[in-house]
């Protein structure tokens, strides 16, 4: 299978030799390949919730299963055979994808489905979930934990539950009312419902003629597709609202979003995503270019349509939701779930119900996570990089850095992690933070730079604080994103004038004025500067280095410092003997990588804080730090 797998793989890169980014994508829609898919190339498609359509999910399984079944009966293949040759398709697509759980749970259903046909029983959703969900936490139970495992599950119980009574409510009788639409003596056999709705299309139909002139039969047509196109836009506006609406909890509490244009997007990005599967493979064996170049057409008409649709995409995303209203809001759609199978007249308040708690999680009318009158600094465990957040004690926020990966710039290929995106964003959400009052960038290098970005996109500061910045290309593109953001870039220095933010003192301590960083980000470009609050104090150092410690100490504005932030992650070429005498802080955070390539923080820097007597704290060891003070007491806390 697997030998099989890797021809594939081959052959998709040799039909796009020019173009790695289609490759790459349909290698991950086709076959779950998704080590040369590059972040950038996909973030439209997160963005507008249709992302699950692009990798390889269930989806896949269905549409692979329904071609092979409208080519076995263009064939005349009977029924029974035709199903079980989609079946045994159906796992050994499984098994060339790599046995994905989405995959594999899908074909099982499928695998019921054939069962439940060769003994002509009906089968149900909701049993069929039930049957597929017990068999596979029987072998896996640690499944349940899994967000690929609840999203499949909930969104097809959405379905199942709530869209499904709608279309049988609505559009099923549509489709009924036009079937042999042109015969007259079927009319008998029309449910009441579709006939009521055969009546008005036929007096549609003699309207078209009147004002047409257009024939009986070819306005019979005209109304037909006319009812057919309705009720295919209706079922996916549909199935996509139910899904969403069903969806909301789990999207928020793992992705911290809740697409608007997702309505819209997933109507016209997944029928087209799904005529990839079979064109791509169709591609594969023939080995045909103008299939291959079909299948591209299509999949770039994709991505085109998610990215209009971003344009219009609010930029603002979903904090963590407190306990009581996700109870609440679980309770209510199964209480309206109830409602519609058994109780009609409880559907009204369910869904009023409902609809209130979903508008209160979307809109999110509660406070942060905060301690008031208390001044906060958290270093959150990025690995080997920088990002801290100062929280004041008037509730203001600033985020000092934004982590990333040392060196990214030298890489061949990015890694898919953006840690701004994806580390210190979640933090900040799981805290209920949605706003930043202040960013601050210390200097330029990947590792405290790299996910400022989504930073600045995600959190919408009212300034970006900077020190020396040289005109690099990733620093344009800080400088991007903050106008598009709106928002204002502030250079500081020795001789910018002390802040105060509810009650905190901030100096500048570097650059000096008279600094000129060079051609390229250096660590001692940062930006340092100290936090008062009443009798305590905090240093941030950035990756200062030993230069511009000697520099602030012949300036004379180092004093004692309750916490210092220590510089270049604990390296040799900070924290030296003399610096550490003027500011013999009592305590110390370190944030470096565990068991990181550079062996930070360096032995001989550890040894100078424990002559001083100060309490060294790092992020390898324990995880997540948070230093708090009321400007006398204080608290430190690590969670791992």
């Amino acid at each position: 299978m697997y030998d099989v797998r890797t021809v594939a793989l081959s052959r998709l890169v040799s039909l796009y030799p020019g173009d790695p980014e289609t490759a790459a994508l349909l290698q991950a829609t086709l076959l779950g390949e998704t080590s040369s898919v590059e972040r950038r190339w996909t973030d439209d498609f997160r963005l507008t919730g249709t992302y699950h359509a692009l990798v390889i999910s269930g989806q896949h399984i269905s549409v692979l299963a329904l071609t092979l079944l409208v080519l076995l009966k263009l064939l005349r293949f009977r029924r029974m055979p035709a199903l079980g040759l989609a079946t045994i398709a159906c796992w050994l697509y499984a098994f060339i994808s790599g046995l994905s759980s989405p995959v594999v749970r899908a074909a099982g259903g499928f695998t019921l489905f054939l069962i439940a046909s060769y003994f002509f029983r009906k089968t149900r959703i909701l049993n069929m979930l039930a049957a597929v969900g017990l068999a596979y936490l029987a072998f896996d139970p640690d499944e349940l934990f899994d967000p690929s495992f609840q999203l499949s599950f909930l969104s097809a119980a959405a379905i199942a539950v709530f869209a499904i009574p709608l279309m049988e409510h609505v559009t099923e009788p549509l489709r009924a009312a036009v079937k042999r639409f042109d015969q007259i003596r079927y009319d008998p056999q029309v449910e009441q419902r579709a006939a009521e709705w055969r009546v008005e299309l036929r007096l549609i139909t003699e309207t078209i003629r009147t004002w047409t002139t257009l024939p009986e039969p070819s306005a019979q047509v005209v109304v037909r597709y006319a009812v057919l196109v309705w009720a295919f836009v209706a079922e996916a506006v549909v199935v996509s609202a139910c899904v969403q609406f069903g969806l909301a909890l789990p999207m928020i509490t793992y992705f911290h979003r809740l697409s608007v244009t997702g309505l819209s997007a997933n109507i016209v990005v997944i029928p087209l995503l799904s005529m990839v599967i079979p064109l791509g493979f169709a591609s594969i064996i023939t080995g045909w270019h103008f299939l291959a170049l079909l299948t591209a057409d299509i999949l770039k008409c994709a991505e085109f349509i998610a990215a209009w649709h971003v344009r219009f995409e609010p930029s603002w995303r979903e904090a963590a939701i407190p306990l009581a209203l996700s109870v609440s809001f679980a309770a209510s759609l199964v209480l309206l779930a109830w409602a519609i199978r058994c109780s009609r007249r409880w559907i009204a308040p369910a869904l009023v119900a409902s609809l209130a708690l979903f508008a209160a999680i979307y809109w999110q009318p509660w406070k942060p996570e905060l301690q008031p009158r208390m001044l906060e600094l958290t270093a959150i465990d990025v690995s080997q990089g920088d990002s801290l957040l100062l929280v004041f004690p008037n509730g203001e926020t600033m985020l000092v850095d934004a982590g990333g990966f040392p060196g990214m710039s030298r890489m061949a290929r990015k890694p898919n992690l953006n840690v701004g995106e994806d580390v210190v964003s979640p933090y900040l959400w799981s805290r209920r933070i949605r706003h930043l009052d202040y960013a601050v960038l210390t200097h330029g290098h990947s590792d405290h730079m790299g996910g400022l970005a989504a930073i600045l996109d995600n959190f919408h500061p009212r300034a970006l604080w900077i020190g020396a910045e040289p005109e690099t290309d990733e620093w344009k593109v800080i400088q991007q994103h903050a106008q598009a953001d709106r928002i204002p870039i502030v250079p500081l220095t020795r001789n910018s004038p002390p802040v105060n933010i509810g009650g905190a003192s901030i100096r500048i301590l570097a650059p000096s004025p008279d600094y000129v960083p060079g051609d390229s980000a250096t660590n001692d470009d940062s930006l340092v500067f100290q936090v008062t609050y009443g009798r305590r104090s905090i240093l941030m150092t950035g990756d200062a280095e030993r230069p511009i410690e000697d520099e602030m100490l012949q300036s004379g504005l180092l004093h004692h410092v309750t916490l210092l932030k220590v510089g270049h992650h604990g390296s040799r070429t900070s924290s030296s003997e003399e610096f550490l005498d003027a500011v013999t802080p009592r305590f110390a955070f370190i944030s470096d990588g565990y068991k990181n390539q550079f062996h930070h923080p360096n032995p001989g820097v550890l040894e100078r804080f424990a002559d001083h007597h100060t309490a060294v704290f790092r992020t390898d060891q324990h995880g997540l730090l948070t230093f708090l003070t009321d400007g006398n007491k204080i608290e430190l806390n690590w969670f791992h």
